[in-house]
């Protein structure tokens, strides 16, 4: 697995180690919301109590406050991006 954190919260994460076959992905769960973009593999996806098939070109925008993350890896390899919008915060 390898990870590439940009500014603005832009991620490009990619899986496709033979290890990652039998998948332990810890989930996520933060108070921002996050759109996922599908670039290459296929992935089943959880937000919450529910799963969402993904291969390229697919997209995904939710509430990250919710668990989720990579249920099922599908089609190795796996590579999406992953922009995250965090909440402004109002100093002063």
């Amino acid at each position: 697995m390898s990870f590439d954190r940009r500014q603005h919260g832009q991620q490009k994460l990619r899986l496709g180690d033979r290890s990652t076959r039998n998948f332990g992905w810890q989930d996520s769960c933060h108070y921002d919301l996050e759109l996922l973009y599908m670039l290459e593999g296929e992935v089943v996806y959880r937000h919450a109590d529910k799963l969402y098939p993904m291969q390229p070109g697919d997209s995904l925008f939710f509430d990250a406050d919710a668990r989720h993350g990579p249920h099922k890896l599908r089609r190795l390899p796996i590579r999406f991006l992953s922009i995250i919008s965090y909440p402004r915060t109002e100093t002063g």
